[in-house]
């Protein structure tokens, strides 16, 4: 009877190692590819964490297009009649002294 165990147990170490062979080859098929070109500004999932693909959307980083960027102001009603379109500015960002030059 010891016998037969042994050889039950040694059977389901065989299953298991192919399992991980065929989980390896699939992680061989894995592609991330991201929706659009640009800079990663996040990291959302850390090493080591599980991921499903079959989740709707898994987001493991968020990325900005850098070369266009919207800033929302807010502009008083006493100098909204002073902007217009293609009108020249500049921003600064809070803690920064350099001038970002744009236009409307």
């Amino acid at each position: 009877m010891q016998q037969a165990n042994v050889r039950a147990l040694d059977a389901q170490i065989k299953s298991a190692q192919v399992q991980i062979d065929t989980a390896k080859v699939n992680l061989g098929y894995t592609r991330i590819i991201a929706p659009i070109d640009g800079d990663v500004v996040g990291v959302v999932t850390q090493e080591g964490q599980t991921v499903i693909a079959q989740q709707l959307a898994p987001i493991l980083l968020k990325l900005a297009d850098l070369d266009t960027m919207t800033i929302k102001a807010q502009v008083s009603e006493a100098d909204v009649i002073h902007i217009g379109a293609g009108q020249e500015v500049y921003f600064t960002i809070l803690g920064e002294e350099k001038r970002y030059y744009a236009k409307l």
